[in-house]
């Protein structure tokens, strides 16, 4: 419950700068819908990444940065290790609530659309 209501305070808040930034601080119905699909779309597909295991491409990413990148070498004997080491510091989160999150966006943007 607690992953939901901080993915739910990040999704609005950014969808209010969307519509600030984005739509000159114009509240009408058409722009909440548009800025509300917008993060429901990135929630939506960040929420099914991470319900996936599919953000391990991430890891290996940043492996093969700081590997590369890294003033000392061999910071990490293997790939695995430091696979083992970063899920160690992220801790689990399995993106149910961001997907979650994403749907409930989608669908209200959804409704709002239909309303204009």
């Amino acid at each position: 419950m607690r992953n939901f209501m901080i993915s739910l305070i990040l999704s609005i808040s950014a969808a209010v700068l969307i519509v600030v930034v984005a739509f000159e601080q114009n509240f009408s119905i058409r722009y909440v819908s548009d800025a509300m699909f917008i993060v429901g779309l990135v929630m939506f597909f960040l929420g099914i990444i991470m319900m996936t295991g599919a953000a391990g491409i991430f890891i290996a990413a940043g492996y093969t940065f700081k590997s590369f990148f890294s003033r000392k070498r061999k910071t990490h004997a293997s790939f695995y290790e430091y696979m083992v080491e970063t899920q160690k510091e992220k801790g689990a989160y399995d993106g149910v609530a961001t997907f979650t999150n994403g749907v409930i966006f989608l669908s209200i943007a959804f409704y709002l659309a239909y309303l204009v």
